[in-house]
């Protein structure tokens, strides 16, 4: 099901919607295995730019624990 679910969100979190990024970033951390950890981070990081607070939590959960990345609690904050 979350593969399924990724598929319809992707286009959208491409062409700029913020909120699909956000959850394509929670379903990658939650759903799949650590090989989608990259897609993770650039999703949540998009949705964090885009001041989107639900994209700037999980890039910040991200950040604080390392996860796909090199910790950066400074940028966590």
């Amino acid at each position: 099901m979350a593969t399924q679910v990724t598929v319809e969100l992707v286009p959208l979190a491409d062409g700029g919607s913020a909120e699909a990024a956000a959850l394509l970033a929670g379903i990658y951390l939650e759903y799949f295995d650590e090989s989608a950890l990259p897609m993770a981070v650039r999703y949540a990081r998009a949705a964090a730019e885009a001041g989107l607070p639900a994209g700037q939590r999980t890039y910040g959960h991200i950040l604080a624990t390392g996860l796909g990345v090199e910790e950066d609690l400074a940028r966590a904050a």
